[in-house]
């Protein structure tokens, strides 16, 4: 799970822990009512059932089917011998490395430099997007992420917010990177495709 402690309260070990390393999220943990359309504050017992939903974020080179495994693997270990448990896996996807010295990478930094007036500043972020890896290892298709939120901005909160200058400053780096990639000759597959099985982090 994200977070700190005292051993990791530094700000180079924090933003790895937060950015970098492979965490386990709870996203939620809540009783399972017989009466799935009654409010569950309502009742005054102790739930029998109980449902989490986990996150794993996966780094470069772990596989999603074996943490998988691995996790039902340590499911199985930790259940009491009197409770029942259940993992469904509703999503997999393999994770992805973008290359920070591919040309197109080169061109949305010279873009931000051009829309926002200050050098982008790198750095590894999480999230569940299957068709970067599938468009790199299959086809060999380089992809660019380019984010223009804040911190602040609570991303898929319910009060989620975009800062107004960013978006227009998006606007003109958008603009900037079309016309820098247009012009670039060095753009190419930065590697062979290879054929696999397809894979879809585990949700």
């Amino acid at each position: 799970m994200a977070g700190t402690s005292p051993a990791t309260d530094r700000p180079r070990a924090r933003q790895r822990r937060c950015h970098a390393a492979p965490p386990t999220r709870v996203c939620r943990l809540a009783p399972r009512s017989r009466a799935p359309h009654r409010a569950d504050l309502r009742e005054a017992v102790i739930p029998a059932r109980a449902v989490a939903k986990l996150n794993f974020r996966l780094v470069p080179e772990q596989n999603p089917h074996e943490i998988d495994k691995l996790f039902r693997r340590h499911i199985t270990r930790i259940t009491p011998g009197t409770v029942r448990s259940r993992v469904d896996t509703v999503l997999v996807a393999r994770p992805a490395l973008v290359n920070r010295g591919h040309p197109a990478m080169r061109a949305a930094a010279a873009a931000y430099r051009k829309g926002f007036g200050a050098a982008p500043v790198f750095l590894r972020s999480d999230g569940t997007i299957p068709i970067v890896n599938t468009l790199r290892e299959t086809l060999g298709i380089p992809t660019v992420l380019m984010g223009f939120a804040l911190p602040d901005d609570r991303m898929h909160a319910p009060n989620e917010k975009f800062h107004l200058p960013n978006f227009y400053n998006g606007i003109a780096t958008s603009i900037w990177f079309l016309a820098a990639v247009g012009t670039e000759r060095n753009l190419k597959p930065d590697l062979a495709p290879r054929r696999q099985k397809p894979a879809a982090a585990i949700a």
